[in-house]
């Protein structure tokens, strides 16, 4: 009876961390510029794939940017505060 209750709150834990992991949203591109767009500005950011990771930093005084990530084939929008990070995947070439 103790390993049957055992096997179950194991299974239970295993369970609950599957479900606890976060995806990270991804955008697509066939190209190396992603163009860029937050509040009233845009640039392009070239990615470099040999890079791991490829960081891009936007620094600001503003509280609160709205930011797009435009490419050729997607688009990602985040709506960013100030001293946080947010991560996200550029699949590009169809590499994983």
């Amino acid at each position: 009876m103790k390993k049957l209750i055992t096997t179950i709150v194991f299974s239970l834990l295993i369970l609950q961390l599957s479900f606890a992991q976060e995806s990270i949203p991804t955008i697509r591109s066939n190209k190396q510029e992603v163009l860029l767009k937050f509040n009233n500005d845009s640039i392009v950011w070239r990615i470099e794939p040999e890079k791991n990771p490829d960081i891009f930093y936007i620094g600001s005084t503003l509280k609160t940017k709205h930011v797009w990530f435009i490419t050729d084939v997607d688009s990602l929008y985040f709506n960013i505060e100030a001293g946080k990070k947010y991560d996200f995947i550029v699949q590009y070439n169809n590499q994983n």
